[in-house]
């Protein structure tokens, strides 16, 4: 009987044990495996940090060179701007000493041309006030015989009020109240006259019209018809 129960005993420690060494080595393997899955999920976590930073710097990198270019763009637009610029007022300027040159020319050599008096370089622009406006030009004589001429210059202002054709002459309250525009030189005489328009009057053209008379000896007649073209004043 006693050797019955120190068999059974024997056996029952050696169940246990086995159970314990499983047990341990189910804890050992547990361990292992989460300091495997541990270690990954670290070196995932490394790999995907550089990843990160490495786009962050390659980012980085590119948007420098985005903003170097359209800081290069920029200044290659401001230098494009200036050099248009440059070049239309190098050409307004070779045009104003081209209309200048012939204004000079045709005072001095007047067999250029047919005509024996001539309106030239009518300039208008804006004046202070609301609707006020300044017109210049140059009266000439194109005669070799520089007598002295005179006359009264005409001037209409035509263009179009409330959709209708209207005008604006001389001697109304809006241009030359006092009336036609007298004139009397030898060579030359430079005009400026300031008017106003009424609110709804859309200016199209300037005609300007005048008997030419030498002492009192009617010498001809001179009408013409300009464009309303504002400048800059």
């Amino acid at each position: 009987m006693k050797t019955s129960q120190g068999t059974d005993k024997r056996a029952v420690s050696s169940t246990k044990l086995s159970v314990f060494s499983a047990l341990l080595m189910m804890m050992a393997f547990g361990y292992l495996l989460a300091n495997y899955f541990a270690e990954k999920r670290d070196r995932i976590a490394t790999a995907s940090e550089l990843a990160v930073n490495a786009l962050t710097a390659e980012n980085n990198t590119l948007t420098t060179q985005v903003n170097q270019l359209q800081a290069q763009l920029a200044i290659l637009q401001e230098t494009n701007d200036e050099l248009s610029a440059a070049i239309e007022e190098y050409h307004l300027e070779q045009s104003e000493l081209l209309d200048t040159l012939s204004l000079y020319e045709r005072i001095i050599a007047p067999e250029t041309t047919q005509e024996g008096f001539a309106l030239e370089q009518l300039k208008i622009s804006k004046a202070a006030g609301v609707n006020r406006y300044r017109m210049s030009f140059i009266l000439l004589q194109q005669r070799q015989n520089k007598a002295v001429i005179k006359g009264d210059l005409n001037i209409v202002l035509r263009g179009s009020q409330s959709g209708r054709p209207a005008s604006v002459e001389a001697g109304s309250a809006y241009l030359l109240p006092e009336g036609k525009l007298f004139y009397r030189f030898r060579f030359f005489q430079a005009e400026q006259v300031e008017f106003s328009l009424p609110d709804d009057f859309i200016p199209e053209f300037v005609e300007v019209e005048t008997h030419v008379f030498q002492f009192t000896t009617l010498r001809g007649q001179y009408k013409k018809r300009f464009e309303w073209k504002l400048i800059d004043s």
